[in-house]
């Protein structure tokens, strides 16, 4: 195997209020992680961290003028 999914990022205006959603739905263990960043590990042991990004803008499809990645 040449690697393994560690973690999952997701770009959030508000990661405490995003991740208490996610933990509400998968469950599992919720932690601070480094500011702003909030940490949820689920009950398999997938690992999804929700992150503050300045002026957060979500992707519309199939938008150009917001587009999924940079």
């Amino acid at each position: 195997m040449i690697a393994t999914l560690q973690c999952v990022v997701v770009d959030c205006p508000d990661p405490r209020a995003l991740g208490a959603l996610y933990h509400e739905i998968l469950g599992g263990e919720l932690a601070d992680g480094e500011p702003p960043r909030v940490e949820l590990t689920t009950p398999t042991g997938l690992r999804i961290a929700f992150q503050r990004a300045e002026n957060h803008q979500p992707p519309r499809w199939p938008d150009p003028e917001r587009p999924a990645a940079s």
